[in-house]
C-alpha cells in the first residue's frame, strides 16, 4: 500500500515549466532516489514534498493525509541538506537536539543514543568547525532523525564529501534508514550512489519522469536513449552505424540500440574466434586501455564508432593500444530502445 503519493504536480516560474505532471507512489519504509542531471527539477519536487517550495498544481498525500497546503513545520518531514545547515555556534549535542528543544522535549538519553548510532561519541562537545565533513553530516542527519519524522528528505548529502567517506556513509545511510524502517527521499546526480542505496529510483529529465524501476531494471533495461546515455557506459548505437560497423546484418526495427561495455567479448583479431548463432561480430583496432581498480577498459575504434568494451581485470592482460581485435557481442545484448 502506499504510503507517500505524488499527484499530478506541477511547478513553473514564470512561463518555465520545472515540474511538468509528475505522478508517483512510495511504500512505507522505501528507499526511492531522483537521479537526473543538474536543472532536471529534482531538488524542486523535494523542496515541494517538504513544503519549501510551493506547487503550481497538483496534490501531496501523506499517510492518506493531503499535505499540499500544511506549511513545512506541521508536515513532520525531515531534511538534510547539501550544506548540512549545522548551527555553527552550537556544539554536537545542541544541533542534534535543537528540534526537540523547538518542541519543549526533553530526552537526553535520546540525544545520547542518536550519537551512539552515528558514531559520535566522545565528540559532544565539539563545534561544527571542529569537526570533519563526514562527522558533519552525521550530525545533520542525526539532528532530521531525532523527532522520528513520516519521511526523511536527503538533497545531495554526501556530494561535497571525498569517496572514501562518501562510501562509509552510504553504508551508514542504508543501514540506519533500514533500522528505523525510515521512508526515505534520496537525491543525487550519481548513478552509483543511486544504484546502491535504492529500492527504486527516478530517472528525471528537463521536468518529468523519464524512466521508474528497481536498479537492476534501470541499470539492464534503460527504456530510451537518455536513461541508457545517463546510465553506466553504454554504447549506443542508431540503425545506420548498426550497419556500418556490425559484420551481420542488423535485424532489429528500432531508432537506437545500447549495448552494455561488460557485455562485449573482445578477442586479438587472428584468435581463430569466428561468429556464432545469436552473435553480431566487429573489428577495429584498441585506441585507448585503462585500468580502474578491478575493471580494465578499452576504447576500440571501429569503421565509423569509437565504443567501449568492459571486462575484469585478473592481473594478466595481452591486448594493447594499437592492437587489431574482434569484438563478439550477444543479440540479446542489444537493448533496443523507445
Amino acid at each position: 500500500m502506499s504510503y507517500v503519493n505524488v499527484s499530478s504536480v506541477r511547478k513553473k516560474y514564470g512561463d518555465k515549466t520545472v515540474l511538468n505532471d509528475i505522478s508517483f507512489s512510495i511504500k512505507q519504509g522505501e528507499f526511492i532516489t531522483l537521479l537526473g542531471q543538474s536543472g532536471c527539477g529534482k531538488s524542486t519536487l523535494l523542496r515541494a514534498i517538504a513544503g519549501i517550495v510551493d506547487i503550481s498544481d497538483g496534490a501531496i498525500i501523506v499517510n492518506d493525509k493531503d499535505i499540499t497546503a500544511l506549511p513545512s513545520r506541521k508536515r513532520e518531514i525531515g531534511m538534510v541538506f547539501q550544506s548540512y545547515a549545522l548551527f555553527p555556534n552550537m556544539t554536537v549535542s545542541q544541533n542534534i537536539s535543537y528540534g526537540l528543544k523547538m518542541k519543549k522535549i526533553k530526552n537526553t538519553d535520546e540525544v545520547q543514543k542518536m550519537i551512539g548510532s552515528m558514531g559520535l561519541e566522545g565528540l559532544e562537545n565539539n563545534y561544527p568547525h571542529e569537526l570533519s565533513g563526514g562527522q558533519q553530516q552525521r550530525v545533520a542527519l542525526a539532528r532530521a532523525l531525532i523527532l522520528r519524522p513520516k519521511i526523511l528528505l536527503l538533497d545531495e548529502p554526501l556530494s561535497a564529501l571525498d569517496a572514501k567517506i562518501r562510501k562509509s556513509l552510504q553504508i551508514e545511510i542504508k543501514r540506519i534508514q533500514k533500522e528505523m524502517n525510515i521512508t526515505t527521499i534520496f537525491v543525487t546526480h550519481d548513478q552509483k550512489e543511486a544504484m546502491i542505496l535504492s529500492d527504486r529510483i527516478y530517472v528525471m529529465n528537463n521536468g518529468i519522469i523519464e524512466q521508474s524501476g528497481t536498479p537492476e531494471t534501470i541499470y539492464t533495461r534503460p527504456k530510451n536513449k537518455f536513461v541508457a546515455g545517463f546510465i553506466g557506459s553504454y554504447n549506443i548505437f542508431d540503425n545506420l552505424e548498426m550497419e556500418q560497423n556490425m559484420k551481420e546484418h542488423f535485424e532489429a526495427e528500432a531508432s537506437h540500440v545500447a549495448i552494455r561495455p561488460e557485455s562485449i567479448q573482445i578477442f586479438e583479431k587472428n584468435a581463430g574466434r569466428g561468429p556464432s548463432d545469436g552473435t553480431y561480430t566487429a573489428e577495429g583496432e584498441v585506441s585507448l586501455k585503462t585500468i580502474s581498480g578491478s575493471v580494465i577498459s578499452y576504447q576500440i575504434q571501429l569503421n565509423t564508432k569509437t565504443v567501449q568494451v568492459d571486462q575484469l581485470y585478473q592481473g594478466e592482460d595481452n591486448l594493447h593500444e594499437g592492437d587489431e581485435v574482434k569484438l563478439v557481442i550477444p543479440r540479446q545484448a542489444c537493448i533496443v530502445l523507445e
